[in-house]
């Protein structure tokens, strides 16, 4: 133990006198340590974390599928039909429950309020294992036709709304004009176990939850499409649950259920773990940056190895002497272990409240529907690991240098030229791990690169339509408000109210616009057209009714054709615009499909006797991801009086669309008090909202490159600099004997640039190999990019010749006469 504590005392002591090699060894392991663990606590924390639920590893989602097909409806949905048939007998499924994101109108003192709540079957928080506060969760008979409305709060909106006052139980709540009696509160921390039950931009959580239920629609032209969680039984497995579910989808009748989920091969349905399911998204991202990372750290050890080798050389007649005196070579190795892990320990120490800073904002810079965002904190584990990071740098960092110095040669060691002695195996060794940084550092280059060309790919993009000064804004009417309120013809005075703001070049509205709260999809037949069986061609398309001046102010491109016109409103024929992909789809027969027009095309919407004809063609649209391939798609012309309870404004302004914000919300308020406007912005906005993931991982792999790049061409200057000191004679005996300024450029550019082009080989070639996990991750690139290719070591290449040339300068500065004289 005195051994020890002699140990550490003169660690701090050679520390102390040497203050820029500490500096630099403890800024270098507190970079690598706490980068990594901040990483490891976002990996931990999205991906490994338990959910917080009993026995989180039998929970599950489900979805149904079409392979080959393309539903309307993206995301992982089950069909009303399989649920109830495979929630009534299901052999490897303890229980079974479904929900549906939903906004809710909730009155308060200042005025209506929209809260985000979500629809749950009464078998939801049963098989979550979750228990109310106070009050209770649904029971089956709160979800039966006629019940009494009754809701379930959140805990931070009991606390917020009631202070926490467990007499809120059987007290009203309006919501959208309704009064619902609040029967339970959900604990606090609880968080519902979806992501996708809110939008991309909306960082809003659930505050309601009400009653769902799964009835049969006898005869009815629609199907339910639900988000399923169920909980495994003891002993089940995911694939029994897969096989099960395929054969309920497959046994029960679901004309119109294959009309939503795809016309492709025979249904099939998938189950997956419910913290997999939700983490799908962004798992590629995490686990490129968590490579990026360790690289990082890696990069970190070898800069500070080479720095401890260095500062072996320095100190090799002190360890002679000690080893004259009767110090053993495992003494040395214990003296010298003992000072690079006490060095790691302090860097360690530091770099832990580095991770702890960059662990608490990492969240606040993650995107709006970044998963599982609450489970990303500084706890015990974040601690263990911080210090299991020190301990692994002390330990990498330092045997080598201890194996190394412990090894002593007295004979030379006590030489007066002895530690300067070139060509040895430290120098080796040295130039080893350069060359390690140098390859570690081109993967995270080419890396960074890869995800920047991804990403620009992305952005150019083009969705159809152009968000230049476009604000959109969601427009929700009370269920009570009544029929004129909820008719059409509202939209339709909404919008050429609008056209009358200064500033607004066009006005226009729909059921659904780019990046919205709703996206419709829906299937039918073409009427005159019919397979080899005779029965009728099934279509599915994306629907969207829409006014006059929506087309205009989203900037949408017209084909072929023409667009909406006022007196579209009151025609007997109700034209209708399509997109490309609908008119490859579905008219494949090369003939123009304008001026085409069917009978019973929409029968559930315009009625079965309506005419409908196609005026037009437009160009594809995106309505949510950019990176989604485009469906087919139907616009209909807003007319008549029917119930819509929901739309979303679309208003082209000549300037900033945040300056007319609030002329639009005023115009709102003026025809329907009652109304709530939600998800008002710019879609440029909202855009940028959408690809905020792929951002996020892109800036901070670009960080990381940077710091990679940063560390190598440090450790590079490091290494020659040193090798210069050492080389101080040999480069004065040089220039005595006729070498020029510029031979000494030329020598030291070819060691350190050797060096580098090795590691830039093998870091090459590594990379290769490397990038092709990232291919889930890519938009638009290939795994072996060649810009991305020849970006990097093209970028590593020039900083290691301004790090050669400025080591350099010290090697032609050095005078001979001088030089030779003090040795």
């Amino acid at each position: 133990m005195d051994t020890f504590a002699r140990d550490i005392k003169q660690t701090f002591r050679l520390l102390s006198k040497n203050r820029g090699f500490a500096g630099a060894l403890l800024l270098t392991i507190a970079t690598g340590v706490g980068g990594t663990a901040a990483v490891f606590s976002v990996v931990y924390g999205v991906l490994l974390r338990p959910l917080p639920y009993p026995e989180p590893e039998r929970l599950v989602r489900m979805w149904e599928v079409h392979p080959g097909a393309q539903p309307p409806i993206p995301g992982p949905h089950l069909s009303g039909p399989t649920y109830r048939a495979w929630s009534r007998s299901a052999a490897s499924l303890q229980d079974i429950g479904a929900f549906g994101g939903n906004d809710y109108t909730v009155i308060a003192a200042n005025g209506a309020q929209r809260l985000r709540g979500t629809r749950v079957t009464p078998s939801l928080f049963r098989l979550l294992g979750v228990s109310p506060v106070v009050g209770r969760f649904f029971r089956d008979e709160d979800a039966i036709d006629g019940a009494p409305p009754v809701v379930v709060l959140a805990h931070s909106l009991w606390r917020e709304r009631f202070g926490g006052d467990p007499a809120a139980i059987g007290k009203p709540l309006t919501i959208d004009g309704i009064d619902h009696q609040i029967i339970g509160v959900a604990p606090s921390g609880f968080a519902f176990p979806e992501k996708e039950v809110g939008l991309r931009d909306d960082r809003r959580a659930i505050m309601l939850y009400t009653p769902f239920a799964v009835r049969p629609r006898p005869g009815a032209k629609v199907i339910d499409f639900l988000e399923a969680i169920a909980r495994l039984k003891p002993g089940a497995t995911i694939a029994q649950a897969e096989a099960e579910g395929i054969s309920y989808a497959r046994s029960v009748d679901r004309p119109f259920a294959d009309l939503v989920f795809g016309n492709g091969n025979p249904v099939e349905v998938r189950v997956r773990s419910l913290v997999d399911q939700m983490t799908i998204r962004v798992r590629p991202a995490l686990m490129v940056l968590a490579a990026g990372v360790t690289f990082v750290l890696l990069i970190a050890c070898a800069n500070v190895a080479s720095l401890f080798l260095s500062r072996g050389s320095d100190r090799a007649r002190e360890l002679a002497v000690r080893s004259a005196l009767g110090a053993t070579r495992t003494r040395l190795m214990q003296q010298l272990l003992t000072e690079s892990l006490a060095i790691a320990l302090l860097g360690g120490t530091l770099g832990m409240f580095v991770g702890w800073g960059l662990t608490a904002e990492l969240p606040v810079f993650a995107p709006a529907d970044f998963p599982r965002l609450n489970d990303i904190h500084v706890d015990a584990g974040f601690l263990m690991v911080s210090a299991s990071l020190a301990i692994f740098v002390g330990m990498v960092s330092g045997m080598v240098p201890a194996l190394r110095g412990s090894r002593v040669d007295l004979a030379v060691s006590m030489q007066a030229g002895g530690p300067r002695s070139v060509g040895t195996s430290g120098g080796r060794i040295r130039r080893v791990l350069l060359a390690l940084e140098a390859a570690l550092a081109v993967v995270l280059l080419v890396g960074a690169a890869l995800l920047a060309r991804s990403f620009a790919e992305l952005v150019r993009v083009d969705p159809g339509y152009d968000p230049t000064n476009v604000l959109t804004a969601d427009v929700r009417l009370p269920a009570t408000a009544g029929p004129e309120a909820l008719s059409s013809q509202l939209a339709v005075a909404m919008v050429e109210r609008l056209r009358t703001i200064p500033g607004v070049s066009a006005a226009g509205g729909g059921d659904m616009a780019p990046f919205g709260s709703m996206i419709s999809g829906f299937g039918f037949s073409i009427p005159g057209m019919a397979r080899a069986d005779g029965r009728p061609v099934m279509a599915t398309a994306l629907r969207a009714i829409i006014t006059p001046g929506y087309v205009e102010a989203l900037g949408m491109r017209l084909r072929e054709g023409r667009i909406f016109r006022a007196d579209d409103m009151t025609s007997a024929i109700r034209p209708i615009l399509v997109n490309e992909t609908f008119a490859k789809t579905y008219f494949a027969d090369g003939r123009s499909i304008t001026s085409r027009s069917f009978t019973g095309l929409f029968p559930k919407w315009l009625g079965k006797d309506t005419v409908v004809e196609i005026v037009g063609v437009v160009q594809d649209m995106l309505p949510a991801d950019l990176d989604a391939r485009p469906q087919p798609q139907i616009f209909i012309a807003e007319g008549g009086g029917a119930h819509i309870g929901h739309v979303t404004l679309v208003v082209k302004t000549i300037g900033e669309p945040a300056a007319t914000a609030p002329l639009v919300k005023d115009v709102v308020q003026q025809m329907r008090p009652g109304a709530t406007i939600e998800r008002m912005g710019p879609l440029e906005a909202k855009i940028s909202a959408s690809i905020a993931a792929p951002r996020f991982a892109t800036l901070v792999l670009i960080a990381f490159a940077a710091l990679a790049l940063v560390l190598a061409t440090t450790g590079l200057y490091g290494v020659l600099s040193y090798n210069i000191a050492q080389r101080r004679r040999e480069l004065a005996v040089r220039g005595a004997i006729g070498a020029t300024r510029g031979d000494l450029v030329k020598m030291v550019m070819r060691e350190g640039l050797g060096t580098m082009g090795i590691g830039l080989a093998v870091g090459v070639t590594l990379t290769a190999f490397i990038t092709r996990a990232m291919a889930s991750a890519l938009f638009g690139v290939t795994p072996l990019d060649i810009v991305a290719f020849s970006t990097a070591p093209f970028i590593l290449s020039v900083v290691a010749s301004f790090a050669c040339l400025i080591a350099a300068r010290r090697a032609v500065a050095i005078d001979p006469a001088e030089a030779l004289k003090a040795e």
